[in-house]
């Protein structure tokens, strides 16, 4: 029990196994790397403060408080720990963990944000717009678009029905703001396709610059017309319905 070297007493100072070996044993009170209760650095004892997996291990050990690398619960680094401070996915994680109170993450949002003086005006619109329908569902959802701006963003659900009044509105001459609510639209999805094809359009009609143009035809169709310019170059035939205009082809030669 007491053997001063290689025995496997309680007591045993170096590297047997005993309860109170002070360096490799797997002693309860082992201090560096045994698997005792209190080893201190390497074991996996209950309050091993290095890589052990004992409930108190302070370092990579997986025990229950372990403040570093292990799975405890309260350990601080890179652990799943439910309150670890830096990378753990427990539920107070604080930076770049998933838990959920990180202050340095926001919930993703798809929300059509507007400014105060946009959501003023759209709110307006959008009430004008929903009383005059007659369809109950198509009123409600208007009317869900009116709350919605008046709040100062609008749902990802609502975004082609904001996209179809601004639409409609503009073509009846109906907006009560031109400038801000075609700021709006530019904005959604269907907007910003309009503008990119605008962008095409105007760039294919700046590679005629110096051309000696030999024709121009424009030909209608369904909803549709289509505008053909021929230069001593090229032939640029341009697309042109209610979406907007579009580069069709172009052609060298």
């Amino acid at each position: 029990m007491a053997g001063p070297n290689a025995g496997t007493g309680l007591a045993k100072p170096s590297a047997g196994t005993g309860v109170a070996g002070p360096r490799a044993g797997t002693g309860l009170a082992k201090p560096s790397a045994g698997t005792g209760v209190a080893g201190p650095s390497t074991g996996t004892g209950v309050a091993g403060p290095n890589a052990g997996t004992g409930m108190a291990g302070s370092s990579a050990g997986s025990g229950v408080a372990g403040p570093s690398a292990g799975t405890g619960v309260a350990g601080p680094s890179a652990g799943t720990v439910v309150t670890g401070p830096s990378a753990g996915t427990g539920v107070a994680e604080p930076s770049a963990g998933t838990g959920m109170a990180g202050p340095g993450l926001e919930p993703a949002t798809d929300d059509f944000r507007l400014e105060p003086a946009e959501a003023e005006v759209l709110a307006a619109d959008a009430a004008n717009f929903a009383g005059a329908l007659r369809d109950a569902s198509a009123q409600e959802r208007y009317l869900r678009l009116a709350a919605a701006a008046a709040a100062g963003a609008v749902p990802s659900d609502l975004v082609p029905a904001l996209e179809t009044m601004l639409e409609l509105l503009s073509e009846k001459g109906r907006l009560s703001n031109r400038a801000v609510l075609q700021s709006i639209f530019g904005r959604t999805p269907r907007g910003r396709q309009q503008r990119a094809a605008a962008r095409e359009v105007n760039s294919a009609l700046r590679a005629l610059r110096g051309h000696t143009l030999l024709d121009v035809q424009l030909t209608a169709g369904p909803s549709r017309h289509t505008l053909v310019l021929e230069t001593d170059r090229c032939r640029l035939t341009l697309e042109l319905d209610a979406a907007g205009a579009r580069v069709g082809s172009l052609e060298a030669g």
